[in-house]
């Protein structure tokens, strides 16, 4: 069956048995040192009682998939040999991992772990080895490291996929590029799929930036929509089994209570970073302009606190280009001159002049078109020292590369994204499941 997810929170339509697994159970939230599970905590959750994360669960706004699914007693995983797709930022609301909370699950077998980039422990930077782990004696197959598909072999023996990754709205960020992969390759073999939703982080009403150019596909560039795409984990999976007509029984557990307003702080569920850099859902909202300088020879501020929040370089004037920038009263943001030495990643060490970017009203700030500004303006100060060429996978599209390197005003680059975004707003149509707002009634709020 093709496309056939679910719209409603979720679809009961796989077999249920009544079979209970062998495997022993673990402790919840175990520590683990291996394949990184321990290093990423969940912020504000980890040293809670169980009745203070009952309590905390009870006040969330939104249930996310794993919720759902735990609420529904696993129904739809029962007697099905599960490979599960997921990191330690996928959590409950009351900050258990998904994977925890499968493997204390009566009659739910997980047979084969899958894992994107940064590994299961979401903290590591190069690629990543896959193991055996020493806890569960379950393979951890990395899709970020020799292979970034899932291998037949690898598939062999799941009766049902099952993805929980907490992405952050960005087309670059590629834990969705993987989601993907692994969507074809179950459809190669005819494995069912299920997605766990979660929220966009950065809302799902904002579209921004160029539309990827399909002659530049790529891993950081998979898939032929924007930059800030205001998708969930879920509408991107319809989206990508719709567009690519993909012969794949996929299902959505839907999230209850997200509407596509929210903001991640809105939904009152513990936040867990992602990857090593995505620290806050202040990183998150300022990710998809910023990144956009990633393959350039600017640092984005990684190897700092204040990764995607500080930009610079040693040839940059700090003031000056803080002061270009104030100049150019860009909504949603103001700037500060600044000295930094990352620990690590570009001009490790060495001393840094540039910007500390201020969040100051998010829904006003266009955050890809922050990123091209920012681009532009180093341009400007420094156009022999700035190298970008090497941006174009993440930006998707040549054409506005070279229109910045032709100092082309960015306001007339804006507006040569804007039929596009016109259109895929319309097409995307089909592959959403969440309302604008929230409706008691005939009443919006």
């Amino acid at each position: 069956m093709s496309c056939a997810a679910s719209t409603t929170a979720i679809n009961t339509c796989l077999p249920s048995f009544a079979t209970s697994s062998t495997r022993p159970r673990r402790a919840l939230l175990k520590p683990s040192h291996r394949h990184g599970r321990a290093a990423s905590r969940v912020i504000g959750v980890s040293q809670m009682t169980w009745q203070q994360r009952k309590e905390r669960r009870m006040t969330c706004a939104v249930q996310t998939g794993i919720d759902v699914l735990r609420d529904n007693h696993f129904a739809d995983l029962r007697g099905r040999r599960v490979g599960l797709l997921t990191h330690r930022a996928a959590v409950s609301s009351d900050g258990h991992t998904t994977l925890d909370l499968l493997l204390n699950a009566d009659g739910v077998e997980v047979v084969a772990v899958f894992t994107p980039e940064h590994g299961y422990g979401a903290q590591m930077d190069a690629a990543v080895p896959s193991i055996i782990d020493s806890e569960t004696g379950l393979p951890f197959h990395s899709l970020y490291g020799a292979s970034r598909r899932p291998t037949a072999e690898q598939l062999a023996g799941i009766d049902l996929l099952l993805f929980d990754l907490q992405d952050v709205g960005a087309r670059f960020y590629t834990y969705i590029t993987t989601m993907g992969h692994t969507m074809e390759e179950a459809a190669r073999l005819g494995i069912p799929c299920i997605v766990l939703d979660r929220p966009n982080v950065i809302t799902g009403t904002k579209l921004e930036g160029p539309i990827m150019d399909p002659t530049l596909k790529s891993f950081v560039g998979y898939f032929q929509f924007p930059i800030r795409h205001g998708m969930t984990v879920g509408e991107v999976a319809r989206w990508h089994a719709i567009q690519e007509k993909l012969d794949v029984d996929l299902r959505v557990v839907s999230m209850v209570g997200w509407v596509r307003t929210m903001w991640f702080d809105d939904t009152g569920l513990p936040w867990t970073p992602p990857s090593p850099a995505m620290r806050s859902p202040t990183t998150a909202t300022l990710y998809p302009g910023i990144c956009c300088l990633e393959r350039s020879n600017v640092s984005v501020g990684r190897g700092t606190d204040h990764p995607f929040e500080w930009v610079g370089a040693p040839w940059v004037d700090e003031n000056s280009l803080a002061g270009i920038l104030e100049e150019r009263q860009i909504p949603g943001v103001s700037f500060r001159a600044i000295d930094f030495s990352p620990a690590a990643s570009l001009y490790a060490d060495e001393l840094c002049h540039g910007i500390a970017i201020e969040v100051t009203d998010r829904e006003l700030l266009n955050s890809v078109q922050l990123g091209f500004q920012v681009l532009d303006a180093i341009h400007r100060q420094n156009p022999v020292e700035l190298d970008f060429g090497n941006c174009i996978p993440l930006l998707g599209d040549a054409a506005s590369v070279s229109a910045l390197q032709s100092f082309i005003p960015v306001d007339e680059i804006f507006d040569t994204w804007e039929n596009d975004l016109g259109t895929f707003s319309e097409a995307r149509k089909e592959a959403l499941l969440y309302a604008d707002r929230v409706r008691l009634g005939a009443v919006e709020e």
